[in-house]
């Protein structure tokens, strides 16, 4: 538990079984940790470069769970078996991917039925360096997927779309959690910018700055105050909610759920680049672990076209 003010949140954190009230759960073995909600501070009024973090605002916030550590690969990796088991999920090479950059004989996974019919949800077998050390492990041998390190199992999913992420989330009867929820988690009673134990950013709390070299395992650090791990570092973590330039000063206070927003075309008119229409961008929190220290901040926001995937972009979800 901890206290602040004269509050004090006991915080739980159990084992997950959804096979009892949701009979299409696959009982993804995750840890919950129930949070109380109520309200906090989101947002800085720190002078930035980038204004998306301004201005501090007050949110009320009801109570939800969120899993206490990332979504790993061998999470995932049941998940996409069972999607395509149900026909949910298809592989093809990202050459036939009208309007998709990517590397040459890269193979990607795309929705064929659903709300995101068409939108590609991951890559596989997709490198990002010329060590290959921060790659996507899971891979496609032309029948079903695998995993191509055991070690890695418990490595949080990368490679992903926000696409990808969502369509996880509500096979299991989840969903992302809101930027407002994430930064609330992220803080755990306090005003600080890094999710650690004492709020202070370093190598050996957090895994950014290229230190480590590349993603690791879920849970390797200590958890912040209310037993969120990597809050902070690893990988960048997509929210539920689209970008909205102005979402902070006009937005609802009460649980807000993020602006309205579309859907990217499919015709290669809208890329990765960072000057995209903010209308198709959604955002992610956290900082990853190549992050530099001004993006690891609790209050950061990171705008990115939904279909992007980098090596540095991951999830967890909520209840």
């Amino acid at each position: 538990s901890s206290t602040d003010d004269d509050d004090t949140y006991t915080i739980h954190v159990w084992e997950s079984d959804f096979s009892m009230d949701r009979p299409n759960s696959l009982n993804p073995g995750i840890n919950w940790v129930a949070l109380p909600g109520g309200e906090f501070t989101m947002g800085t009024d720190e002078p930035l470069e980038d204004e998306t973090d301004n201005p501090s605002h007050q949110v009320f916030l009801s109570p939800f769970l969120m899993s206490n550590k990332e979504i790993t690969n061998a999470q995932y990796l049941d998940y996409l078996l069972a999607a395509l088991n149900d026909g949910y999920i298809g592989v093809f090479s990202a050459d036939d991917a009208d309007g998709y950059a990517s590397a040459p004989g890269t193979m990607i996974v795309k929705a064929l039925q659903g709300d995101y019919e068409g939108e590609i949800i991951m890559e596989l077998d997709a490198f990002y360096d010329d060590d290959g050390v921060n790659h996507c492990y899971i891979s496609w041998d032309g029948e079903t997927f695998t995993l191509d390190d055991e070690e890695r199992a418990d490595y949080p999913i990368a490679s992903v779309s926000y696409y990808g992420c969502a369509m996880f989330a509500a096979h299991y009867g989840m969903r992302l959690p809101t930027e407002a929820q994430w930064e609330y988690a992220a803080k755990a009673g306090t005003d600080w910018e890094a999710s650690t134990q004492n709020g202070e950013l370093t190598y050996e709390q957090v895994n950014y700055d290229e230190y480590a070299g590349q993603i690791l395992s879920v849970g390797q650090y200590d958890p912040n105050l209310w037993g969120l791990y990597d809050m902070t570092g690893n990988v960048w973590e997509w929210v539920n909610d689209w970008y909205g330039e102005d979402y902070y000063t006009t937005g609802p206070v009460v649980d807000p759920q993020g602006p309205t927003g579309v859907n990217p075309p499919k015709d290669g008119s809208i890329t990765c680049a960072e000057d995209q229409a903010w209308a198709y961008q959604h955002i992610s929190r956290g900082g990853g672990w190549a992050s530099p220290d001004y993006d690891t901040r609790v209050s950061r926001r990171l705008a990115s076209v939904a279909f992007c995937i980098r090596n540095q972009w991951g999830f967890r979800v909520v209840v």
